[in-house]
């Protein structure tokens, strides 16, 4: 929650900036275009602070954002700093990710053959990534401390487990210290289908990060 961010303070300056930067993303397409002005500064500090992965992916929600809003130009930059990064790294989901953010774009200037261009290679990474992921009953030898439900870590708190906020992109190379920070401020919360989570035109104050349904 944004009210939560002081509790950061003992974190590093990179764990601040990326909850700064997630918040500022949700309130964005959460209908605050106003947002988008934070979104900048948390690329920036990013920039500052050294930190080219989550620049890469404020870059790839500046994209999404700025396709938007109609400035093309600006998303056409952002899609292609993130892009960059990661074909640089080998980050094929992520490359194929924002391979369909530059779709999105080209289908909004009326660029088809573009757009499809950009479809058919995310397509290909997508194919290519499943051949390599390990089969659904595969089960880990041992259970670490992190990897242990966090009811057995903070009763009554549900079952998210730490190793849930190392597959999310905007976490996903913080230290150990942060993470573990991190996570002990998480809540995990159940919503009955049909409830209302977020609604449009709102000032969000919290990022929420959904594990199933």
């Amino acid at each position: 929650r944004a009210d939560h961010l002081s509790e950061f303070k003992g974190g590093s300056e990179q764990l601040v900036n990326r909850v700064q930067a997630g918040l500022a993303i949700a309130r964005f397409f959460g209908g605050r275009v106003e947002a988008i002005s934070d979104m900048e500064k948390s690329l920036a500090n990013a920039a500052s602070l050294g930190d080219d992965y989550t620049v890469a992916l404020i870059a790839h929600a500046l994209g999404e954002g700025y396709t938007q809003l109609g400035d093309f130009e600006r998303a056409k930059q952002n899609l292609h700093s993130a892009l960059d990064y990661y074909r640089r790294n080998d980050m094929r989901p992520y490359v194929a990710r924002v391979l369909k953010s530059s779709a999105g774009l080209h289908q909004a200037q009326g660029q088809d053959a573009e757009a499809e261009r950009d479809l058919a290679e995310a397509g290909r990474l997508a194919e290519e990534l499943s051949l390599v992921l390990p089969p659904d009953n595969s089960t880990p030898t041992s259970v670490s401390w992190q990897d242990r439900p966090i009811a057995e870590q903070r009763p009554g708190k549900g079952v998210l487990m730490l190793d849930e906020l190392r597959k999310i992109p905007l976490f996903a190379d913080l230290s150990e210290e942060d993470l573990k920070r991190l996570y002990q401020m998480a809540e995990t919360i159940s919503v009955p289908a049909g409830q209302l989570v977020l609604q449009e035109g709102v000032q969000g104050d919290s990022l929420f990060v959904v594990l199933s349904g």
